[in-house]
């Protein structure tokens, strides 16, 4: 275990599965190869994993997470403040009890809430989401294909929100910011005018632009568990 000094200290762990803990100060903390479990502890710090697995503990809205693209391993940020996962980084935990935001990336993330009332938002990429306890928020704010369909592991109708931006979903933009959606049921979109419907044989949300026209639908999300869902159940933005 390589510990700094309380005054703001660069640490290279090299080689090897290191644990790195910064103390107080702005810390560089580098852990080299292998599977490292890096804190930078108090203070904004920046915090550099390298190839292999590894995990870094978050507590300042200052703290840096860097991983490129070219660094192998699926890395696991555990943070106590609102967080964005950067690039070639997978896994988000929020810790503690307050309300947080959490945000993926392009990646195929997985991102878990709290015990607070989060809000968490996988952007681009097949994402899996679990809220935890308290009222959650899961924002869709990307218009992508099916097969990037995103996956919320313990939705709870009635107690949690999707929330849906209308600007990105462009058919639901006559629609009020804030207003529930209005939300039909079954295999594919009953009218010209529905643009959400909930297959609840599967668990899946769809998005349908031109409701019963000739564009396909798009897989919006899937809740594990195929809870029966209601239009207050979804929000608008």
């Amino acid at each position: 275990m390589l510990v700094g000094d309380g005054k703001g200290n660069r640490i290279d762990g090299g080689a090897g599965d290191d644990r790195l803990d910064g103390l107080a100060g702005d810390d560089v903390l580098i852990g080299g190869k292998g599977n490292d479990r890096i804190d930078g502890g108090i203070g904004a710090d920046r915090m550099e994993g390298g190839d292999g697995d590894d995990t870094y503990f978050v507590d300042d809205r200052g703290d840096r997470v860097i991983e490129s693209g070219a660094q192998g391993g699926v890395d696991t940020v555990r943070s106590q403040v609102d967080f964005t996962l950067g690039d070639s980084i997978e896994r988000l935990y929020l810790t503690g009890t307050a309300n947080l935001h959490g945000m993926g990336n392009a990646l195929a993330n997985i991102l878990y809430g709290n015990d607070g009332n989060n809000v968490l938002n996988g952007g681009k990429g097949a994402d899996k989401l679990t809220g935890g306890a308290g009222a959650d928020t899961f924002v869709f704010d990307h218009l992508e294909t099916g097969a990037n369909a995103d996956t919320i592991l313990d939705f709870q109708s009635g107690v949690d929100h999707i929330e849906i931006d209308k600007d990105i979903f462009a058919a639901l933009a006559p629609l009020r910011p804030g207003s529930p959606a209005t939300l039909d049921y079954g295999r594919k979109a009953a009218s010209a005018d529905t643009h959400l419907f909930y297959d609840a044989s599967a668990g899946t949300l769809y998005y349908d632009a031109d409701g019963s026209g000739s564009a396909a639908a798009v897989a919006l999300v899937t809740l594990r568990g195929k809870p029966m869902i209601d239009a207050t159940d979804i929000i608008l933005a």
